[in-house]
């Protein structure tokens, strides 16, 4: 045996997570849900498949200071790379719950946890999408607006 002793699993989230219920399954391997777009964000490589995500864009200098006045909103591991980074997409597998001081109780906090999805065809009017990783986003990055999408 590698290890000796015991084993303790990590607990559930879902006291701590807001699943997106309106995920449908119509078969086993695809899903149907409402495909999102990124606002006023950009990707930086941390390394080949994980990245950063930055709010505002960077400015016209050089790569080592483009980091500069961006603040990390949060992150994402690709399944792989070949692909253009602009197409990417998302759907909100999930939303943190988080506790305010204030108001002695738990609320709907920003944080989403999705998953990246890019276009299966290059039509313009592609609804089909396949996994492009998985990571999360601070919610106000994502656009209120959607369009119903399969995912094969």
């Amino acid at each position: 045996m590698a290890w000796d002793g015991g084993i303790n699993f990590v607990s559930h989230l879902t006291e701590f997570i807001l699943w997106n219920r309106s995920i449908e399954f119509p078969r086993e391997d695809m899903l149907e849900t409402v495909v999102m777009e990124f606002q006023n964000c950009w990707i930086e490589a941390r390394t080949s498949l994980s990245h950063d995500i930055l709010s505002e864009y960077p400015s016209e200098i050089p790569s080592e200071m483009s980091r500069l006045g961006s603040t990390s909103i949060g992150s994402v591991t690709f399944d792989d790379i070949p692909f253009r980074i602009s197409q990417l997409r998302c759907v909100i597998l999930g939303m943190e719950k988080r506790y305010d001081k204030h108001d002695q109780g738990w609320s709907n906090g920003k944080r989403c946890h999705i998953l990246f999805v890019k276009p299966k065809y290059a039509r313009e009017s592609c609804r089909e999408y396949e996994r492009a990783g998985i990571g999360f986003l601070d919610g106000t990055y994502i656009s209120v607006k959607g369009v119903e999408g399969r995912i094969v």
